[in-house]
């Protein structure tokens, strides 16, 4: 964090807020010229192989995976584009926020200390406002990368500067691969920054917000596939209708290649040593059991219908049911920009159920939920 400097004289409040644009404007020339900053953390040692070889006069590029400490951000953020009158009142009354400046193609956030970036972040994301800020970030003190051949250096860990979403706390961690230039065991340069997000699941009881559908999973014998899909698609929406046909029969015993050319009936499509392929309108299954033998397994269909009401067709359907549950801004040390996620159950429920969420996380914030199942 940048420290404040006495003046010998009052600021007036024009001067400060143009004190203010031309940091802003330092910072991403800054950003487009260098593209990072690296600060050696240790300069003396000499560069070594895990051959043992001195290398401290080679030069080396490598891939590594490494936790990276968040030492810093700088106290702005900057918007993905601009915001409207009624968005810069929205994100003006977020605790933390000092002022929002508009550039030529963004806005950026003025934020009151840089230790509320990441709070300050989250409850943009929240409002689905995508910000990034330049962050002070921090290598292990030693770590090992990768070469082309397979091999391995030892890497001084560094600090460098970087734009990115403040997911992390100061303090926080995030993990990203690196491809990393070095002389020695001394970082020259980074060639790529990638975060790398990592899949967690989240325990939390969830309150239900509502009801959103049924789902209908019928398994259609294989003498009655051949349904009306149209009719369906028609009653309950062509996104709403989902049919996998199977004319496929499982043959008990396998047949020889003659066979394979005697058995080729005319409602056979297909035909292998162990299976034959129906026409898709042949349902005869009495005369399959007699050309091909009493123990043919023949296969079921899928079908499913999603639908607020049971389908009135003449099978037992395994009935699932979509609910929309709410999700805090925040469960245990994870941050949450979306308010809400889909889960579906095996029965009906109402009030509060326990919930294992999937995320993909980076940091200490959820970038996506990708599933959420009732937890047992």
């Amino acid at each position: 964090m940048e420290g404040k400097q006495e003046a010998s004289a009052p600021e007036k409040p024009e001067e400060k807020k143009e004190d203010r644009k031309k940091l802003i404007i330092q910072v991403v020339v800054v950003l487009v010229c260098l593209g990072f900053i690296l600060e050696s953390f240790a300069f003396g040692s000499n560069g070594n192989s895990d051959n043992g070889t001195d290398t401290g006069d080679q030069t080396f590029t490598g891939v590594a995976e490494v936790n990276i400490t968040i030492m810093d951000y700088r106290p702005y953020l900057y918007v993905d584009g601009m915001l409207n009158s009624s968005a810069k009142a929205e994100v003006m009354g977020i605790p933390g926020v000092d002022e929002v400046i508009d550039e030529t193609a963004r806005s950026v956030v003025s934020v009151s200390d840089s230790s509320r970036i990441s709070e300050v972040y989250s409850k943009l994301k929240r409002k689905n406002i995508t910000t990034y800020t330049l962050a002070t970030l921090g290598m292990p003190a030693y770590f090992e990368m990768t070469l082309a051949n397979g091999s391995k250096a030892n890497v001084a860990g560094t600090r460098f500067d970087y734009m990115t979403e403040p997911v992390s706390k100061i303090g926080g961690k995030m993990l990203m691969r690196l491809v990393i230039v070095t002389q020695g065991e001394i970082p020259t340069g980074m060639s790529s920054i990638t975060p790398l997000l990592s899949t967690q699941m989240i325990d939390y009881d969830a309150e239900i917000s509502e009801s959103t559908g049924k789902t209908f999973y019928y398994a259609i014998p294989w003498e009655s596939r051949a349904l009306d899909i149209d009719a369906l698609k028609a009653e309950f929406g062509a996104g709403n209708v989902d049919f996998t046909r199977n004319d496929n029969v499982i043959l008990a015993a396998s047949l020889s290649p003659q066979e394979m050319i005697s058995k080729k009936f005319d409602y056979v499509v297909t035909i292998s040593e162990r299976a034959i392929g129906a026409g898709q309108n042949f349902t005869d299954k009495d005369r399959v059991l007699l050309d091909f033998g009493q123990d043919s397994v023949f296969m079921n269909s899928s079908l499913v219908i999603h639908s607020e009401t049971q389908p009135g067709i003449n099978f037992t359907p395994e009935v699932r049911y979509i609910y929309t549950i709410s999700v805090p801004e925040k469960i245990g040390e994870y941050n949450f920009y979306t308010d809400s996620a889909e889960i579906i159950t095996s029965g009906e429920m109402n009030g509060t159920i326990p919930v294992a969420i999937s995320a993909s996380v980076l940091g200490e914030t959820v970038m996506e939920i990708t599933g959420a199942v009732e937890r047992e």
